[in-house]
């Protein structure tokens, strides 16, 4: 709904979370924001080839579903060079 009220893009690279398709999805739309897991945040900062994409038009992450560890939200951060990180909890048919 945000998408159409802001006049934002949204892309959904692949029907399940893969790793890869999202990196090429931030590198050639230019994405500005990530909403995903811990898990997938995880999969990102482990992933061999990370260095290779050009993630610098991310500004922002939304991350929840689960808990979310500390560390990893100061290693996503600095990693990807965020400038916002928002923890968002809450049932998904509210939003």
């Amino acid at each position: 709904m945000s998408s159409i009220v802001n006049g934002i893009t949204t892309t959904y690279p692949f029907i399940l979370p893969e790793t890869v398709s999202t990196l090429k999805s931030i590198q050639n739309e230019k994405c500005t924001a990530l909403k995903a897991a811990p898990v997938m945040f995880i999969d990102i900062l482990n992933n061999p080839d990370l260095a290779n994409y050009n993630l610098s038009s991310l500004e922002s992450m939304l991350i929840g579903a689960s808990t979310v560890p500390k560390d990893l939200l100061i290693k996503v951060k600095q990693r990807l060079n965020l400038k916002h990180v928002i923890i968002g909890y809450a049932l998904t048919e509210s939003g």
